[in-house]
């Protein structure tokens, strides 16, 4: 009987799956390619836009450089005074991040990365994990040298963007996620810079205990589970529940650079806040479409690069003044493990 109920919820299980991706297919067209393996190509075959169905290349790529040259600048003048109100929530933060160059960190990270898209300069992460000791100590003087002079690396300051299909949508000129082609080389700098942010973040306390997203060792499931809970308690005890649900808009294209330098100038980082910056901002992409990279160059006044390891952390920061505020504000509603905001009848979650 047992073994009968096993095969009958695991064809259950497949049943679902099943219609979630059939349906996937029906509503957004982009799925396709992942439904068979990614063994098809993701190229951009056709635009929509003003009602109509563009298939010139040249038209395509004219509406992609124009759409995409607006998500990288900035569309909103700094307002410092309203930020300034916010970071007075954040706590005081003391110390020094510690870099760590060494060519046991490097191996230590290089061993655990999987293969991702070269790049400009055609590295591997697999090609680092067999190159000798002598390339990976070359690799590191120049990465200290790098950081102390604040300078960024040959070449990474230059990227090539590609636009991924989102999924459930139309593939209008924005419609596509932009993930940037970075080199390891690059990745491997900002892993280091990366780990010596995140340990002095969470040192200070500056990021939220309560932030479960984009976090080590945690995870939005924890959140999502009490959610369900919550919800299975009103509706067991006949309680009314109304929930509010906030999503961010292109989140990550949301960020703005001189607000991260606030936040950096408040939290007195010192160096690795300089150097971070001029990594983010003195930044231009291309677009690639369809394996050809176009000739229109886009410097980065606005969001965060998509596809590199410090993005998330960017978010986090840019965050945090507002979830602090949130909490200290509403404390007497607020449930930190969830992130959710609550009384007996109201439930606001953001994500």
């Amino acid at each position: 009987m047992c073994r009968t109920l096993a095969r009958k919820l695991t064809n259950k299980h497949i049943t679902t799956r099943v219609t979630a991706i059939t349906d996937s297919i029906d509503l957004d067209g982009h799925n396709v390619f992942k439904v068979l393996n990614n063994n098809t190509s993701n190229n951009i075959g056709c635009l929509f836009h003003d009602n109509k169905v563009i298939v010139d290349e040249n038209e395509m790529h004219s509406l992609l450089n124009k759409s995409w040259g607006q998500q990288f600048h900035s569309k909103t003048p700094p307002n410092y005074l309203l930020v300034s109100e916010f970071l007075k929530y954040l706590p005081p933060a003391t110390g020094t991040p510690i870099l760590d160059f060494s060519v046991s960190h490097l191996k230590s990270i290089i061993a655990n990365k999987k293969h991702t898209s070269p790049g400009r300069t055609g590295t591997t992460w697999k090609a680092l994990q067999w190159v000798p000791d002598e390339y990976l100590q070359r690799l590191s003087a120049l990465f200290q040298t790098c950081y102390d002079a604040e300078y960024k690396p040959v070449k990474h300051d230059h990227d090539i963007t590609v636009l991924l299909p989102k999924p459930n949508t139309d593939p209008t000129p924005d419609g596509f996620r932009p993930i940037m082609l970075l080199s390891v080389e690059y990745k491997l700098y900002s892993q280091v810079l990366t780990n010596a942010l995140t340990d002095w973040l969470h040192t200070n306390k500056t990021i939220p205990e309560w932030q479960n997203g984009a976090t080590a060792e945690k995870g939005c499931d924890a959140s999502l589970w009490q959610y369900l809970c919550t919800i299975k308690d009103a509706h067991l005890s006949h309680k009314q529940l109304h929930a509010l649900y906030i999503d961010f808009k292109k989140a990550y294209d949301s960020v703005e650079h001189w607000v991260l330098q606030l936040i950096f100038n408040h939290l007195n980082i010192g160096k690795l806040g300089h150097v971070i910056m001029n990594m983010l901002s003195n930044t231009f992409t291309n677009l690639r479409v369809n394996n050809r990279v176009l000739d229109h160059k886009f410097f980065f006044e606005y969001s965060v690069k998509q596809g590199d390891v410090i993005s998330p952390i960017f978010f986090l920061l840019f965050m945090a003044p507002l979830m602090f505020a949130l909490c200290t504000e509403y404390k007497d509603y607020y449930n930190p493990t969830t992130s959710m905001y609550m009384n007996n009848t109201a439930l606001l979650m953001m994500y």
